[in-house]
């Protein structure tokens, strides 16, 4: 690695004076180690565009690569800042995030992300780093939102492709957690809070074409992160949005074992009540999951018996919660629909 960026840096020092030759004896003059590279990269970058615009959309790609739990794709960057602002710096800096397999933008070398967020426990101001070359905390917290963002959009997405999929030819069938998840996402409760039984369907949520048509992996990558995202990114609105519509949805829990395991699922609810451990149903909800886990563990589609089975109790409580009564109906509603899907997948 050292050899390669050594390359790029004698390769841009002949781009800036012709003609001229390396003086092996004044070898202080090339960069010493790794950081020092990074450094004199960013160094040459920036020098070469002045706009502090250009400066904020860099630091923003790079706070999303710092904030991402694995290999983000370019589609997933590019949903996120646009595409020309992506087009723009991605070519400035493919050096240090070079593309790799599957369009996923990779890093040059790990230790390249340990400088970038040196000052990660220091430093509170926004984009204060733009200038030094370093990721904020308050940057990498709205790193977290964006791809939270993205997170629940795709779920979005996967949901609207799977209900005209099995509309149109029934491509889904056989997978019926996928098919309750898709309806129970779609499942509007009365405001009634005593009222757990009022069904009516919502309208398709609207979701834009360009993205649809690649939400499928975003997808693989929301199912294992999306809960990750929303507790690093410290936001009490999508905490909110976290806690109703995944955390507390059934249908959402339902896919989410099947697709990433029960052992994910626990975390997230563990990594959750850490911000919030006054949360009596997510608690409630966590427990049942880690009493049920040894028999989920060997069979996902055990999760509703479990659940009804008597791991999700309200017994010990002073009053009934509405969102597990919510948890309670919908997983009766499953397991009265799981026979006829069930059959439909042994075809």
């Amino acid at each position: 690695l050292y050899t390669r960026l050594l390359e790029e840096s004698l390769a841009q020092h002949a781009k800036d004076f012709p003609g001229s030759k390396i003086d092996l004896l004044n070898v202080e003059a090339l960069p010493e180690g790794l950081r020092e590279f990074y450094r004199t990269n960013f160094d040459r970058i920036f020098g070469e565009v002045t706009s502090n615009t250009f400066r904020i959309e860099c630091f923003i790609f790079i706070s999303l690569i710092c904030a991402a739990q694995e290999p983000l794709t370019q589609t997933m960057v590019k949903q996120i800042m646009g595409e020309d602002a992506f087009r723009r710096v991605k070519g400035k800096l493919s050096l240090l995030f070079p593309a790799g397999v599957g369009e996923r933008i990779n890093i040059v070398h790990k230790s390249l992300i340990d400088w970038l967020l040196r000052n990660i426990d220091d430093e509170e101001e926004k984009n204060s780093g733009i200038f030094d070359y370093y990721v904020s905390k308050e940057d990498i917290k709205l790193a977290h939102r964006d791809l939270f963002l993205m997170c629940k959009k795709s779920f979005e997405c996967v949901t609207k492709a799977n209900c005209a999929t099995n509309t149109n030819n029934g491509k889904y069938k056989k997978n019926y957690g996928f098919n309750m998840f898709s309806c129970c996402l779609r499942l509007r409760r009365s405001s009634n809070e005593g009222d757990c039984a009022n069904i009516s369907y919502s309208d398709e949520p609207n979701i834009n074409e360009s993205f649809e048509s690649t939400a499928g992996d975003t997808a693989d990558y929301a199912w294992k992160h999306s809960i990750v995202h929303v507790c690093k990114g410290e936001d009490n609105v999508q905490l909110d949005a976290a806690r109703n519509d995944q955390l507390l949805d059934f249908g959402w829990q339902v896919m989410k074992i099947e697709k990433v395991g029960m052992v994910e699922m626990i975390r997230d609810g563990q990594m959750y009540l850490k911000l919030r451990p006054n949360d009596r149903p997510v608690r409630l909800i966590t427990h049942a999951q880690q009493l049920s886990a040894p028999a989920v563990q060997k069979d996902h589609r055990q999760y509703c018996s479990q659940l009804l089975g008597g791991r999700l109790s309200m017994i010990y409580e002073s009053h009934a919660f509405p969102e597990i009564l919510k948890v309670r109906k919908t997983a009766e509603f499953y397991c009265l629909n799981r026979g006829s899907v069930g059959e439909e997948g042994n075809d």
